[in-house]
């Protein structure tokens, strides 16, 4: 993920942890090294959203924190 965003990650000094539940439970993190927000979502969701198959809002993530670390990583992309 960090190698297909470099130009969106570079200079991200706050870091973002995502909180994946459901079958493949795990936290990612990205960005810095202060967590500046986080994000939960489905296992599942998560594939569909940074896939751009579906957007945060219709796959039922919740982000809560720092907006423009947050804007950031809405913009995350795996292709």
């Amino acid at each position: 993920m960090p190698q297909q965003n470099a130009d969106l990650l570079e200079g991200m000094d706050k870091a973002v942890e995502i909180r994946l539940t459901g079958v493949s439970a795990r936290t990612l993190r990205v960005g810095g090294v202060d967590v500046a927000a986080h994000i939960t979502s489905d296992s599942d969701a998560f594939v569909r959203w940074v896939t751009q198959r579906g957007t945060w809002e219709g796959v039922g993530v919740h982000g809560e924190g720092d907006r423009s670390a947050l804007e950031i990583i809405r913009h995350l992309r795996v292709f």
